[in-house]
């Protein structure tokens, strides 16, 4: 994200720069009053970025540049559940499948379906062993 010939302040500006252009409640990202003067969508339920009185200052911001009917959300906010996560071996079923994608973009005369099969087995037998 650095240069490596950036100095210490530099890069502590640079932090700075990042905290508030990306973690400030009415500023850079957050900054819902822009949002809604560039004709852009404002009070879609998104994921909480904060906790606490932060949080709470932050969704009385976005409401009152909101320029939709955020009420219209409300049973989906009510309804969200918990996710699962990714499954325990997930990053090995990604190496399983970067094979076959590898495959199938560096050789013209792939076999897909071989592939695919492979990359079935190979997977199943990954999620058989959680």
């Amino acid at each position: 994200m650095f240069a490596k010939r950036d100095t210490p302040a530099q890069i502590r500006a640079g932090l700075k720069w990042i905290a508030f252009s990306m973690l400030t409640p009415g500023a850079g990202q957050f900054n819902y009053a822009r949002t809604k003067a560039d004709g852009l969508p404002v009070g879609y339920p998104e994921p909480l970025d904060f906790a606490g009185a932060t949080s709470a200052k932050n969704e009385h911001l976005k409401a009152a540049s909101a320029t939709i009917q955020v009420a219209s959300f409300k049973p989906f906010v009510d309804a969200h559940e918990k996710g699962m996560g990714e499954p325990v071996d997930a990053q090995a079923v990604y190496k399983t499948l970067d094979a076959a994608m590898l495959g199938a973009l560096n050789d013209q005369n792939a076999d897909l379906s071989g592939l695919l099969k492979t990359a079935q087995t190979q997977v199943d037998q990954i999620l058989s062993n959680q």
